[in-house]
């Protein structure tokens, strides 16, 4: 699993993603995650262009971390999902609680701070 934080969106943090997120991948996933979180960073942006699954597990990471955010008044959106990943997404009805954006812009307008 790749989990690589780009600093350069600055109130926003964006994080690439890559490989799979399933049952061994997302304890990993959820607690780098939630340190990002922890860490000052509240409003950050998945790029899933590079994620080839997304099982149970990692849903429920995305979540975790969303609810996380939100609880210190962030926010979290997901970008670039590849077809099968984000059919897996509707499928479970997670874009009921997780932003989808098609792409890097969308997902900053989504997450920028109203003061930015």
């Amino acid at each position: 699993m790749i989990f690589e934080i780009d600093e350069g969106g600055g109130a926003v943090a964006f994080v690439r993603v890559g490989g799979r997120l399933d049952t061994l991948t997302a304890p990993e996933f959820t607690e780098q995650a939630l340190a990002l979180v922890d860490g000052g960073r509240t409003r950050v942006v998945f790029d899933l262009s590079a994620v080839e699954y997304v099982s149970s597990a990692g849903l429920k990471a995305f979540l975790a971390t969303a609810k996380h955010a939100g609880a210190q008044g962030g926010a979290v959106a997901l970008c670039s999902l590849q077809e099968p990943v984000e059919r897996i997404f509707l499928i479970a009805g997670f874009d009921a609680f997780l932003r989808l954006c098609p792409d890097r812009d969308a997902a900053l307008e989504v997450c920028r701070p109203a003061c930015d």
